[in-house]
């Protein structure tokens, strides 16, 4: 972008906005990808076209290159096993997974579903249809009565980075704005917080609400609610739980080249992608299959545990304490991950599972045709979320619907 001046406020300007830039660029680099620091040229008209000078080595040529770096760089010196020591690694549990890695009983092979498995799509009986007057005012009521004695709660799931949303660039998803609402850019979070204080506008009882974190969103995260004016009954899980990547086996390696989907290339660019994957093979065989990955920068050695250590996290942080503690009568959960934004603490739906009176349930919606990575369908018989990478055959999923 460019920018005319007076020139009698040029000089204080550059300085200025590059200031102006700056700040926002700190204050916004968590939710919005930025490939580098703002920079301000100042652009004069050339006369001369294109001209060079040859510089030789002097006083004169000398670069500092400190002027250049960006100041607010931030370069880890943490070491990996102080990381691992801080984030909750549990070394018994990497032993457990390297040893059944290894002799076979874990892997990605194991992750799929027999060929022999008989899948179908669900019937009518596996689900509990919700659609506009399909629930009782006495179901409803007792959704209400149930949020409005306090025992409900509400756990977002926020550990993630959004490179889906970004095209690739890894930020906080959670922060990431989004969209536009009232003339306003607002992130994930924003949405979920003013759903609930809606539902607790509605029912005159604020609902308890958990935002799950982990070592990349934390901190971001604690800044961000921190700065805002209303944030009681909010509350911060930080995650206690962190794995060590390792190396691949040779088992697995084959596998997913030789059984999942790929596209097929030219015959010149197959070449070059088996010699690829033939490096890639003596590589895990001379690294030791299984062994820990510590080869590169700390974060890059980490592996993120995935969304069921949440609940154990719940505890180990003490929030979940701390929301009883808040809401005494507690007693029902509403779990979603971020960007989930159609999901709320809704009466009808709450009323419906207190009346089946169920330890969990899983809210779904129809498939539509570009859905991928799974659903709800029948495994020999029985009603079951299947995962996408579960499947025997990619063309299985289009039998749910």
């Amino acid at each position: 972008m460019g920018f005319m001046f007076d020139p009698t406020a040029k000089d204080e300007a550059l300085t200025v906005l590059e200031s102006i830039m700056l700040q926002t660029k700190r204050e916004m680099e968590y939710s919005l990808p930025f490939a580098m620091n703002p920079v301000v040229f100042d652009y004069n008209v050339n006369e001369q076209g294109t001209v060079a000078e040859l510089c030789r080595e002097g006083p004169s040529c000398d670069i500092d290159e400190t002027k250049h770096k960006p100041a607010n760089v931030h370069e880890s010196t943490t070491h990996l096993d102080d990381l691992l020591d801080e984030l909750g690694f549990d070394s018994n549990e990497q032993e457990q997974v390297r040893s059944d890695l290894r002799l076979g009983k874990i892997g990605l092979a194991n992750n799929r579903l027999s060929h022999e498995s008989e899948l179908s799509d669900v019937i009518p009986s596996d689900v509990i249809v919700i659609d506009e007057g399909s629930v009782s005012d006495n179901v409803r009521k007792r959704g209400l009565d149930a949020l409005q004695s306090g025992s409900v709660g509400c756990v977002t799931l926020a550990a993630g980075v959004g490179s889906r949303w970004t095209q690739g660039a890894g930020v906080v998803k959670a922060l990431n704005p989004f969209c536009c609402i009232g003339g306003k850019h607002r992130s994930f979070l924003d949405v979920h917080l003013a759903k609930n204080r809606r539902v607790g506008a509605e029912v005159g009882m604020s609902i308890p609400h958990a935002i799950t974190t982990s070592w990349m969103t934390d901190a971001a995260i604690s800044t961000y609610v921190e700065s805002l004016d209303d944030v009681n009954g909010v509350f911060l899980s930080k995650g206690q739980s962190i794995g060590l990547r390792m190396i691949p086996t040779l088992r697995d390696l084959k596998f997913l080249w030789k059984e999942q989907s790929h596209q097929l290339l030219d015959e010149r660019s197959e070449k070059v992608r088996e010699s690829v994957r033939s490096a890639l093979l003596s590589w895990a065989e001379s690294n030791g299959e299984g062994s820990d990955y510590r080869d590169n920068s700390p974060a890059q050695c980490l592996s993120p545990v995935g969304h069921w250590y949440e609940f154990p996290n719940l505890l180990l942080s003490g929030t979940l304490a701390r929301m009883i503690q808040f809401r005494p009568r507690l007693k029902t959960l509403m779990l979603h991950n971020i960007d989930t934004i159609g999901a709320d603490v809704d009466a009808e739906i709450l009323g419906k599972f207190l009346e089946t009176e169920s330890t969990l349930a899983f809210e779904v919606v129809p498939r539509r045709i570009e859905d991928v990575g799974g659903g709800l369908c029948r495994v020999n018989g029985r009603p079951r979320l299947g995962e996408g990478l579960a499947l025997p055959k990619v063309e299985d999923e289009l039998k749910f619907s």
